[in-house]
């Protein structure tokens, strides 16, 4: 049996705002093309967090790209490799984690989690942690984490529970 719920409604700044994160505009430059506050700013993007249940602006910009509430981004015409360190942290980032949180559920030490990280965002050309997950759903690379089943992990966000 499965239970579906339906996706929250954004306002239409809400996803102007969730789609200028993923672009990797920063708050005070997506301020500057909205014509409002940085703190404005702040203020949708804390809507959106409690609105679909996320931990940050890259977890929030994953779930609207789940959810297709903003439009996904064009692929990248190449593959590119990365070290498995590097893919690893994409789905923990896509979530919202912190170095620590990443560490701790990688079970790697911090300071090869942060310079991980640091590569993986130079390798992706990416402005930010949201810009991270759309340049990495640009090269085709997961942003969800996978069980050995092959079935998505469990997130924050439930749209469908499975009993």
């Amino acid at each position: 049996m499965t239970i579906t719920r339906t996706p929250p409604t954004l306002t239409a700044r809400e996803i102007e705002v969730m789609r200028l994160l993923a672009e990797g505009a920063r708050e005070g430059e997506i301020g500057s093309r909205l014509l409002i506050r940085a703190c404005t700013v702040k203020s949708y993007t804390r809507l959106v967090r409690q609105k679909l249940g996320t931990a940050g602006a890259a977890h929030s910009v994953d779930v609207c790209y789940e959810l297709r509430l903003i439009a996904l981004p064009a692929r990248e015409p190449h593959e590119i490799e990365l070290p498995p360190e590097q893919q690893q942290l994409i789905p923990l980032i896509a979530r919202s984690l912190n170095g620590v949180q990443m560490a701790a559920e990688t079970g790697r030490p911090l300071v090869d989690v942060r310079r991980d990280a640091n590569a993986l965002e130079e390798a992706l050309e990416a402005r930010s942690w949201a810009h991270l997950v759309t340049r990495a759903r640009q090269y085709g690379l997961p942003t969800r984490s996978v069980d050995t089943d092959g079935q998505e992990a469990a997130s924050s966000l439930a749209l469908a529970k499975r009993t």
